[in-house]
C-alpha cells in the first residue's frame, strides 16, 4: 500500500510557505514549515493562506518547522499568533540561533541587531528621495532584521504548550 504524502507550496509573494501531509486526508499528520512574506513582497493571500491551513490541518500541526527568523519566513506567525494559539501543536522546532539560553546565539543576535541598526542608519542619513537604490536596501534590511512578535510567538509555541526545541 502506497503512503499518502501531500507537499503545499503557498504562494505568499516574496516568501516561504509549505505543508507537509502524511497519510489519509481524514488521519493525515502535517508538517507546516514557514510562514511568511516581506514586508515589500506580501501580495495579499496571506489571510486565505491561514484560513486553508486551518482547514486542511483541522487545526493540528504534529510539527511547526521555522527555518530562520527573517521576515519572508516567519512573519505569518507574529500576524496570525492569536489563531496559532487555538491549533493543537506537538512541537516547534526552531533554529539554533533562535535558542536564547544559548550564549553564543545570544551574542551573534546581538551582533546582528548592532549591524542592523548601524547599516538602517548609515542608509538613512544617505538616502535621497530620488534614489530607488537606498530604498530598495531599506527594504531588504527589515526583512533580515526578522519579525519580534513571530520569534516571540514560536519561542513559546503560541502558549499551546507544545515542546519548543
Amino acid at each position: 500500500m502506497a503512503a499518502n504524502i501531500r507537499i503545499r507550496m503557498y504562494r505568499t509573494g516574496f516568501g516561504d510557505c509549505f505543508l507537509l501531509s502524511f497519510g489519509a486526508v481524514t488521519s493525515a499528520r502535517h508538517v507546516l514549515i514557514d510562514f511568511g512574506a516581506h514586508a515589500q513582497g506580501e501580495i495579499g493571500t496571506m489571510d486565505p493562506i491561514m484560513d486553508n491551513l486551518e482547514s486542511a490541518t483541522g487545526r493540528k500541526l504534529d510539527l511547526l518547522i521555522a527555518t530562520h527568523a527573517h521576515r519572508d519566513h516567519i512573519s505569518g506567525f507574529g500576524k496570525f499568533a492569536d489563531r496559532f494559539a487555538q491549533f493543537d501543536i506537538r512541537e516547534v522546532w526552531l533554529p539554533w540561533t533562535d535558542n536564547p539560553k544559548d550564549p553564543a546565539a545570544a551574542a551573534l543576535e546581538r551582533k546582528h541587531l548592532a549591524l542592523y541598526d548601524r547599516l538602517d542608519k548609515h542608509l538613512r542619513a544617505m538616502a535621497s528621495a530620488n534614489d530607488p537604490l537606498h530604498a530598495a536596501a531599506l527594504d531588504a534590511l527589515s526583512n533580515l532584521k526578522g519579525n519580534e512578535r513571530a520569534t516571540s510567538e514560536l519561542g513559546r509555541a503560541f502558549g499551546t504548550g507544545a515542546k519548543v526545541r
